[in-house]
């Protein structure tokens, strides 16, 4: 049997106050849990944690008891980030970005996830009834911020990350960038009023689903994310050495964003010598509640106006209100759009209903007819 290990406990105290850091207990048990060959850290339902990061090892659970919180420190002495199986103290930046040159340079791309898998590490999961709560924004405003990401891995394979509710963030929720063969299930997250609240970036993944999480998000939902030397990496991410994002199941989920895109995909690989590395292909979205589809099609850091290549794209049985015109411009190919969608929302459409069909000669197009005008 794994090793299950309870904090607070009377062979391990904690304070669980939230006013001292309790990242050295939790790290501890998760430390000696990946020692044991894997086992389950168990946060007691009820209690209150602190903590600036914490790191995951392979085959560990982070399990919530019912109502436990984790909350985000604000005290910069509680950061540390993972190196050569070291935990290393260093100074997160505060703030929105981290450089004025870089466009949506944001900390935390820079700054390390409150709970973070670094890379190389199998079969982890955050489980669990419980809340991950981010830090309220001080008198100093959002500059005085410590801004990181509740939930980011990099190059994992094999996680799952269920029940948890995200609230109070000022970032992206979850960023499992380049890694594989997760799930994403039954998860809240809810902040639509705090700008660049995206919910679930999958930024160069494999082998994914999402099903049955509930999102009101200030800025994208859930996006598939083609990426290749993205300029904001480097600290504890990169996108040098892509993977397709390919595989990937979104269903029975209701995805609303307070201004932007509820799903979609952002298209940003093409510069990559090898196309083959960012592709987008075989995703299937069906059975959700999606308030607006778009794409991000151009990628900001390149002259480029290509995108790179998109294949089997297949959308079913989804309830749509809105669609910006950005979805319409990405070429796909092999690719089934909106078969059997049940239901439209937008106010364009007459009667709620739309016709979807190919353009002749160009296969991968499509064109949607509102009323009687060709879009």
């Amino acid at each position: 049997m794994s090793l299950i290990i309870t904090l607070p406990s009377p062979s391990r105290p904690a304070p669980c106050d939230g006013v001292h850091s309790d990242r050295p207990f939790i790290q501890a048990a998760i430390d000696d849990a990946h020692a044991d060959g894997g086992g389950v850290v168990e946060l007691k339902a009820g209690m209150t944690f602190l903590a600036g990061s914490v790191v995951l090892k392979s085959g560990v659970e982070l399990r919530f008891g019912e109502g436990a919180r984790l909350l985000q420190n604000s005290d910069p002495a509680d950061y540390y980030r993972s190196r050569d199986g070291e935990y290393v103290r260093y100074d997160p930046a505060y703030g929105h970005n981290f450089s004025p040159d870089i466009k949506w340079s944001h900390n935390w791309y820079v700054n390390y996830p409150l709970i973070y898998a670094p890379e190389g590490s199998r079969d982890i999961k955050v489980t669990g009834r419980g809340v991950i709560e981010m830090m309220p924004v001080p008198e100093g405003g959002d500059e005085a911020l410590i801004k990181i990401c509740p939930i980011g891995f990099y190059r994992v394979s094999g996680f799952i990350i269920s029940d948890v509710e995200i609230t109070n963030y000022h970032s992206y929720a979850m960023m499992p960038f380049t890694s594989d063969h997760g799930l994403i299930r039954n998860v809240t997250i809810h902040n639509s009023n705090h700008g660049n609240g995206d919910g679930i970036c999958l930024m160069n993944c494999r082998d994914i689903r999402v099903t049955g999480c509930v999102m009101d998000t200030g800025d994208d939902s859930v996006y598939i994310f083609s990426s290749y030397r993205d300029p904001r990496g480097g600290g504890w991410w990169s996108s040098d050495e892509p993977q397709p994002s390919e595989n990937i199941e979104v269903d029975h989920n209701d995805l609303r964003s307070n201004h932007c895109k509820a799903f979609g995909m952002i298209l940003w690989g093409i510069d990559c010598p090898d196309l083959e590395k960012v592709e987008v292909r075989n995703v299937y979205v069906h059975d959700n509640r999606i308030q607006t589809l778009g794409n991000w099609n151009y990628n900001p850091y390149t002259t480029n106006t290509d995108s790179p290549p998109v294949t089997d794209i297949r959308f079913e049985n989804n309830e749509v209100e809105a669609i910006e015109p950005n979805f319409f411009e990405t070429a796909v190919s092999g690719m089934t759009y909106f078969h059997s969608m049940t239901r439209f929302h937008n106010g364009d459409f007459r009667h709620g209903r739309s016709f979807w069909m190919k353009k002749q000669g160009e296969g991968a197009r499509v064109t949607v007819n509102r009323g009687e005008e060709p879009y």
